[in-house]
């Protein structure tokens, strides 16, 4: 793209001045009004690319103004401003703690997620089951990137499967989130989805978090848990997560 040479004031903060005559095209402007952009109808028709519109009555912590970006004569010649460009992935292992709020522990804890080194690997394995059911639990506090759009799309995501040879009876995993204030204080859960079964074979399970009123720079406490029963009285079986992740609407 071409560097500027010229430039000129769409309103000239010097009433004396009217616009140059030798402008080359029309200038941009700038409109305001309540729905969103009706991109075949006045003044949105001949208004010239590069021309901003707000949107008054849009939705609270949403993106209000609109932008002109091409000369098509339909809704699709305006673009919202600071929406969502599409989903970034925030990577989440390294945050999650025990149990106690303590780091994971590099060795099986009772009712606790620990770190497994395997050979070149590193991930996340919970307590052993035999014959019984084992709950494991980690917590983190995850805050939201400046890139976040607010009210976006969040997805919460263990990629996790069940390993061992014994027999799995039934196997979960589940997360809760919640808005942690300036004080500390935290509200309801906002995970919708519930508990999701986990099988021998390695799954993206998606926990979707309701987002209104969330913004940038919110923190999310996070609880994450795994149910593991084995039935077979033979031999063990655990959960291991090998990603956990959160998913967002991102500009």
């Amino acid at each position: 793209m071409a560097v500027n040479t010229s430039a000129f004031f769409t309103v000239n903060p010097n009433p004396a001045k009217a616009q140059e005559a030798m402008i080359p095209e029309p200038a941009p402007t700038f409109l305001w009004g309540q729905g969103t952009p009706d991109g075949d109808r006045e003044p949105f028709l001949s208004a010239q690319k590069g021309t901003l519109y707000a949107q008054a009555d849009a939705t609270d912590d949403t993106g209000h103004i609109w932008q002109k970006v091409d000369e098509g004569n339909d809704n699709d010649d305006w673009v919202l401003l600071g929406a969502s460009a599409g989903s970034q992935i925030v990577d989440l292992e390294h945050l999650l703690l025990g149990a106690d709020g303590a780091a994971l522990a590099a060795s099986e804890t009772a009712g606790d997620f620990f770190r497994q080194i395997g050979t070149n690997q590193l991930y996340i394995q919970g307590e052993a089951s035999q014959n019984e059911t084992e709950v494991s639990v980690g917590w983190l506090e995850f805050t939201l990137p400046a890139k976040y759009v607010a009210g976006g799309s969040i997805t919460l995501r263990a990629v996790v499967d069940v390993t061992g040879t014994g027999t799995l009876g039934t196997c979960t995993v589940d997360f809760e989130a919640r808005l942690s204030d300036a004080d500390g204080a935290v509200g309801s859960d906002l995970v919708t989805t519930a508990a999701t079964a986990v099988t021998a074979t390695a799954g993206a399970k998606d926990f979707t978090v309701t987002p209104t009123g969330l913004v940038a720079g919110d923190k999310l406490v996070v609880k994450v848990s795994t149910s593991i029963a084995e039935t077979g009285n033979a031999n063990p079986i655990q959960a291991i997560i090998t990603k956990l992740q959160a998913v967002i609407s991102a500009s």
